[in-house]
């Protein structure tokens, strides 16, 4: 979550008055004081929040996606406490996101360098203008609880919010970056005969929970929901109205479809992260008349940050459709759930002699399908109608690419960019995002044997630019949000989020070429052995990979070169290899998967909420689950907490993580 530092001195005075003096800990960090920047952003990256009640909403999504902006703000609540939670260090602290665009914020707290903090944050919605609590007593942050009467919880998306808290020792230089998670669990009733309900369409509900746990606190500090269990007797009812019997609440998922709608809508307090269980009757009115009564005395289940949806004949009874439960992770990696599949006509961007402005997601397809694609001095291929690398054209001296904007692809069916030149051009031309972030784009739904990122093969450097949410399927060899082949010279300042990445389904590759997959880079190599490449000042956050080997948070595969990796991270990552064959079960790795040959040098690179699994769910046994970014256990899993295997050179230097 790339932040830009500014105005420290000026922060470090708005906020002298709610922090605490610090003490050190004996023992740890360096005992001085330093502005550290602690970034905050709420999930759902990929929502197209709306304005005035208008454009996007879906009730598989949360409040980033349905609130209306221009009535509620995003508020953030950020306190630091001691390492162990008992001595707050650090007051809460507020700030609030106005309007669409964005979903974090970020904070500047004087903390001690190299000393062990535990950050709490939280984020609700409040009525535009204010910071006052709305839907949550949050008060006390070891004791946050619901205000709403049974009357006001039910079909209201900004009773939505999020926490999060993590240990985290503190280096000024790198900030803090935290995404935050829902504690709740969302359920929904879609109904699929609403065209059958006719007169009959109900226009207010009522749901009774029982014989069930229900929790009514959360501690944000510990994460941890305490409540009570229901008697089968209980008799509290939730109620709601419908805004219109005839107009839909929501524009996607079920209710883009013709005699679909979804009806009710909760935020359920859920347990730390097991699956529980719930009772409830569901009632469907017309003004005081029942219309339609549906007991759910089977258990229903629900779990933190995920989507639990009860659908069917919800109106009617009839048969048709059965009623079905589903409980899926769409809250938990949302970037799995493209929001649309946008196709954008091709428009040439601006030339400025040898600099290419890229402005528009048009200018950037434009760029996909002109890009310099053949690698010889003795054919075309640094050179088309657009472009001329050769010795006497305007770009002798290379191209550079300038992202003038931020750029949402919209869940497009992106075909890779390929700018790839011969050996003598390597890393004469620069992509430079100056800051700015490409997102929500999906490759390889259809193709397999294909390098997919929003670069395939390129040898052009890469700098200043974050990607983020983007899914990859068919994954074969080389593949990464990123690159999927990189043969450049430098990598630096790119962050990439929100990666979910496969291997393909089908049998017509063997699984042993599903190889060299990452986060940010799926292979980096070169045209011959012993060439220099280095990636700096890169991150990777919230990574999810499934291939059979050669798997890594940052990169899955180095061969035929030199790297160097300095200041990179990741942060939140799945990595899951599938092969158990003895020479490539423990090719995974938090920041690189594989070493082929040549070197690798890791200088201050750090991994954390890494969970390494190797094996399949077929196989007796697997899969053999390794968390926490530890080495493996010497026959399964990496041999080293920042690399899978090496068959070549490598060099950890700076802290051990």
């Amino acid at each position: 979550m790339k932040k830009m530092l500014s105005m420290l001195a000026l922060s470090a005075l708005c906020f002298a008055g709610c922090q605490n003096e610090l003490e050190t800990v004996s023992g740890a960090g360096s005992g001085e004081e330093r502005m550290v920047r602690i970034a905050l952003e709420a999930p759902e990256a990929m929502a197209l929040t709306r304005a005035g009640g208008a454009g996007y909403t879906n009730s598989a999504k949360g409040g980033v996606t349905n609130v209306d902006r221009t009535q509620y703000d995003l508020r953030y609540k950020l306190a630091v406490y001691d390492a162990e939670g008992q001595t707050v260090v650090v007051e809460p602290m507020t700030q609030t996101v106005k309007g669409v665009g964005t979903n974090a914020t970020t904070f500047d707290v004087a903390l001690v360098e190299g000393q062990e903090y535990k950050f709490v944050a939280w984020a609700d919605f409040v009525t535009a203008g204010s910071t006052d609590d709305l839907h949550y007593n949050t008060t006390n942050l070891a004791a946050i609880s619901c205000k709403d009467a049974a009357d006001k919880q039910l079909n209201d998306e900004s009773r939505d919010a999020y926490f999060v808290t993590k240990n985290l020792t503190v280096n000024a230089a790198q900030g803090v970056s935290l995404t935050l998670r829902r504690p709740f669990a969302k359920v929904r009733v879609v109904a699929s005969d609403v065209k059958m309900a006719g007169a009959d369409m109900p226009d207010n509900f009522k749901i009774t929970y029982y014989g069930c746990q229900r929790f009514t606190s959360l501690n944000a500090i510990t994460g941890v929901a305490t409540g009570s269990k229901l008697s089968d007797e209980e008799s509290t009812a939730y109620t709601a109205k419908l805004a219109s019997t005839t107009e839909k609440d929501y524009t996607e998922d079920y209710d883009a479809k013709d005699g679909f709608r979804t009806l009710t809508v909760d935020y359920l307090l859920a347990e730390t992260d097991e699956q529980t269980k719930i009772h409830f009757k569901w009632e469907a009115l017309k003004g005081t008349n029942s219309v339609y009564t549906y007991d759910c005395t089977t258990d229903i289940p629900i779990q933190r940050n995920f989507l639990t949806t009860i659908f069917g004949n919800m109106l009617t009874g009839k048969t048709g459709v059965a009623v079905s439960v589903v409980c899926d992770e769409i809250f938990e990696c949302e970037f799995k759930d493209m929001e649309s599949e946008a196709v954008f006509e091709a428009t040439k961007p601006e030339f400025d002699g040898n600099v290419v402005n890229i402005r528009t997601a048009g200018e950037l397809v434009w760029l996909q399908q002109n890009a310099i694609t053949a690698g010889s001095d003795n054919d075309a291929g640094c050179m088309n109608e657009h472009f001329n690398l050769k010795k006497g054209a305007v770009g002798e001296n290379g191209y550079t690419f300038k992202l003038m904007n931020n750029i949402d692809l919209k869940g497009t069916k992106w075909e890779p960019i390929r700018w790839l030149t011969s050996k003598d051009y390597r890393g004469m031309c620069v992509f430079d995002g100056q800051g700015h972030t490409i997102k929500n784009f999906e490759c390889g739904a259809k193709s397999e044997k294909v390098t997919k990122g929003l670069f395939s093969s390129t040898n052009l450097s890469i700098k200043n630019l974050t990607v983020e949410n983007v899914i990859i399927l068919n994954a074969f060899d080389g593949q990464g949000a990123l690159v999927g082949y990189f043969t450049g010279e430098t990598i630096e300042n790119c962050t990439v989020k929100n990666v979910h990445i496969r291997m393909s389904e089908s049998a017509t590759a063997p699984a042993y070429n599903y190889t060299g997959v990452g986060g940010m880079v799926g292979s980096v190599g070169s045209y011959v052995s012993g060439v220099r490449t280095s990636m700096k000042n890169c991150k990777a956050e919230n990574v999810d990979i499934r291939s059979s080997y050669a798997v890594g948070g940052l990169v899955g595969q180095c061969d035929y070169v030199n790297i160097e990796l300095e200041n990179c991270s990741v942060t939140n990552a799945t990595l899951w290899i599938t092969s158990l064959d003895e020479r490539h079960h423990n090719k995974v790795g938090s920041i690189v998967g594989y070493i082929a040959d040549n070197s690798l040098t890791l200088k201050n690179c750090t991994a954390s909420d890494i969970t390494y699994r190797v094996g399949t769910q077929a196989t007796e046994g697997a899969p053999y689950i390794i968390e926490g970014g530890e080495e493996g256990n010497q026959e399964y899993g990496p041999t080293h907490a920042l690399y899978g295997y090496s068959d070549a050179t490598a060099t950890v230097e700076g802290d051990e993580p």
